[in-house]
Parts: C-alpha cells; sequence; structure tokens
C-alpha cells in the first residue's frame, strides 16, 4: 500500500481511514479466511478492484441505505465489485442506493448468476425482457428449464420464492463444478421442512449441506417466503467462494443441543464425509466405555 492512491488521486492518510474502518467492521471474526471479506470491505469502500494509482474505473463507493455495520454489508460490496449485482438509484458522488430489504425476481436472479456461471452464453443481442439474455443464458446450461418458467413479462418480474432461490442456487453450484451431496440427518436442521413443496426438497437439503443456505428464525428456512437483496448477495458470495461459508452442523432430532455430526464445508485434508478428528474420538471414547 506504501504507492496506494484512490482514482481521484487522494492520499494515503485517506486509504488508511478506509482500513481502519474495515478492521472495525470485521472486529470479532474468528476464522482467519474472513480476511477475503475484509478485502471486499475495503475494495467497496474505495470503489475499485485493486489498491493502485493505475485504477481508472472507480464508481460505487457505498450505499446510504447499506451501513458499514448491516450483517449483509461485506457480501453487498463483494458482489458489487464483482460486478454481479448493481445498486437500484443513481449514484452520487460514488454513493447509490441498494434496497437490500427489496424482493428479488426471477429475471434479476437469473441476472446474478449467469453473469458469474455462463458469462460467454450471454447474448445481449436478443430482444424483449431485459432480462431475457439472461433467461436464455439460464436455459442453456440447464439453470432452468422452458417447462418450469416461461419467457414472458410476469413470470420475470415474479418475486422469487426461498425455495425457488435453493433450487437455482444448488443448480449453479453443480453447475459451476461442485459435487453436492447431502450430509444424514440434515433435515433436522429445517423446522419447516414438511412446508417445502415436494420437488424442491432435495435441493433445500443439499444447499444445507453444503452450507450454501443456513435457516432465519428458531431454524426455519421459510420456503414461501421471498428473498431480499441483502440475501441474494450473501448466497451469491457463498455460492463464488467470495466469503467463507462457516460450519454446518447436524442437530440433535431430539433438540438437546448435542452435536451428533459436524462437517466443514472445507473439507481440505479430509475424506469428505469423514467425521472430524475430534468428533471422531468423541465418539470412539464414548464406544469404550459402553463396553467396560
Amino acid at each position: 500500500l506504501e504507492t496506494a492512491a484512490t482514482s481521484d488521486g487522494s492520499k494515503m492518510d485517506e486509504v488508511a481511514s478506509v482500513l481502519t474502518a474495515a478492521e472495525s467492521s470485521v472486529k470479532g471474526l474468528s476464522n482467519a479466511s474472513e480476511a477475503e471479506v475484509a478485502i471486499a470491505i475495503v475494495r467497496g469502500t474505495l470503489g475499485i478492484d485493486s489498491v493502485s494509482v493505475d485504477n481508472k474505473n472507480a464508481t460505487i463507493t457505498g450505499f446510504s441505505d447499506v451501513a458499514t455495520d448491516h450483517w449483509a454489508y461485506p457480501y453487498i460490496m463483494s458482489c458489487v465489485q464483482k460486478g454481479a449485482i448493481v445498486g437500484t438509484g443513481e449514484v452520487v458522488n460514488g454513493i447509490g442506493t441498494f434496497n437490500p430489504n427489496g424482493k428479488v425476481n426471477l429475471g434479476q436472479f437469473l441476472a446474478v448468476l449467469t453473469r458469474l456461471i455462463a458469462p460467454d452464453k450471454i447474448d445481449t443481442s436478443l430482444s424483449g425482457h431485459w432480462a431475457m439474455p439472461n433467461y436464455s443464458a439460464a436455459i442453456d446450461i440447464g439453470l432452468i428449464y422452458a417447462y418450469e418458467y416461461s419467457s414472458s413479462e410476469a413470470e420475470l418480474n415474479k418475486s422469487l420464492t426461498r425455495e425457488e432461490m435453493a433450487v437455482l442456487l444448488s443448480r449453479a453450484a453443480e453447475i459451476n463444478g461442485e459435487p453436492l451431496e447431502i450430509l444424514p440427518g440434515i433435515e433436522n436442521n429445517i423446522n419447516d421442512l414438511d412446508k417445502v413443496s415436494s420437488d424442491k426438497v432435495t435441493a433445500v437439503k443439499q444447499a444445507y449441506s453444503s452450507g450454501l443456505l443456513f435457516g432465519v428464525n428458531n431454524d426455519n428456512f421459510d420456503p414461501k417466503g421471498t428473498m431480499t437483496r441483502a440475501q441474494m448477495a450473501t448466497v451469491v458470495c457463498r455460492l463464488m467462494n467470495y466469503a467463507p461459508r462457516g460450519e454446518v452442523t447436524v442437530k440433535d432430532p431430539n433438540d438437546k443441543g448435542e452435536v451428533i455430526n459436524t462437517q466443514y464445508v472445507s473439507d481440505e485434508g479430509y475424506t469428505k464425509g469423514m467425521l472430524l478428528p475430534a468428533v471422531s474420538r468423541e465418539y470412539e471414547l464414548k464406544a469404550l466405555g459402553a463396553t467396560r
């Protein structure tokens, strides 16, 4: 950073103040890999892809309706810097609006996903609804099927439910090369699984098992609820590994708080699906005690 400056020629003291704000925003993060989120915050605050004197493309530096301590701030800014998500209003002096609680429709989610996993399939010459190029790309890669969603304006403008989001998210992960599995007992983490449409249960379980999704209140998924823009930014960051997914813990079916299976989404160094050493040792000791 010794030679760093923002695109408008700001000096190092301004860069230092940005870093200070970033450090404050990530206080309490326990996972070292979450430094990536801090980097996203720095980039987002500066409005650039990298801290460099050569950058000429500073645009959005923040949003008036998303405070830096908002739970989704790092995810939103990361997605903005990747070009996956844009704001909802005019940008004035680098500050725009995002509408974090706004509902997401099918066209918007297809646009975000295809920009990231199938940019070469987007044909901008297609006419009709603004998201038609993204709809066509999604059909082409198997993200959606024509019998599920038509290309009509009404369909593309329809708010997306959380269970529909889970299906598209799981498909996007597989298209992106990520093998998805279902952890035994993961249904114990979803209190309202019985409210999920039968043809979407598998996708919801896969998304939970891989750390792409976590519940809302009281371990509920709220499958018929609508997806918000803040939630969209969060799940997209997890999908593309812009931010850590965290830990997936399968809960005791008797709800006694006992962990019966724990697996980190990042299984580097382990055989996928194998119990972590600490958990495995715990069960060995219990088994030995039972035989005495």
